[in-house]
């Protein structure tokens, strides 16, 4: 009886093993969360957080497009503390995903996506011992191209690493003071500054092969 129960164990096992591989007409439900922090040449930091949700679905065998939600914080400061830089955000966009196989069920990825954003944001300066605070709002969209490594432990799940990458940003400012607009563009190469985890459960198998 022992026997009997150690091998459907170990059939289990195999069978989910088996299936580590993504197939056309499967869907993806999960999401990432990141967080990054640099220091800038001239004495001010920042830090970044996120989480972003995503609906996933496998046009091809390893290729996924995604909808996906985000949320984010933002903190720049000084190195004397006089000014200080808060920001909240939204944003929603498509992804594509490309999966290519290392060993078995470990490989890299690669990301391309694009969003549109919006956030509200308040700068506090100090000069002289007088503090003023500014509030602004904004728009503008974004694209770019991350890769990161994955892990597919079964059938159903899959684990993934984000290591940074090059993005594009296009942002639309305006004060709630005095209603001035601006704009400004950002070209950012952050790799191994910025980290990322995910997670997705794989919904839908058609198939049991191993990732290849």
């Amino acid at each position: 009886m022992k026997k009997q129960i150690l091998l459907f164990v170990l059939a289990s096992f195999s069978f989910l093993f088996s299936q580590a591989q993504i197939n056309k007409g499967d869907f993806l439900l999960g999401g990432s969360f990141g967080y990054g922090n640099s220091n800038q040449s001239n004495s001010n930091s920042s830090s970044n957080a996120n989480l972003n949700p995503r609906l996933g679905y496998a046009i091809g065998k390893n290729s996924v497009v995604s909808v996906i939600l985000g949320m984010n914080a933002n903190k720049s400061k000084s190195q004397d503390g006089n000014y200080v830089a808060k920001n909240n955000g939204f944003s929603s966009g498509i992804s594509w995903e490309k999966f290519f196989s290392i060993k078995d069920r470990v490989g890299w990825f690669t990301n391309l996506y694009g969003e549109y954003s919006g956030s509200s944001s308040k700068t506090t300066t100090t000069y002289l011992g007088t503090t003023n605070s500014t509030k602004n709002t904004s728009t503008g969209y974004s694209a770019g191209f991350n890769p990161g490594i994955y892990f597919m432990p079964s059938s159903g799940l899959l684990l993934s690493a984000n290591l940074g990458g090059i993005g594009y940003n296009h942002s639309k400012y305006k004060s709630s003071n005095n209603q001035s607009l601006s704009s400004q563009n950002d070209f950012a190469v952050n790799f191994l500054s910025y980290f990322g985890v995910g997670i997705d459960f794989i919904i839908n198998k058609k198939k049991s092969l191993i990732i290849s």
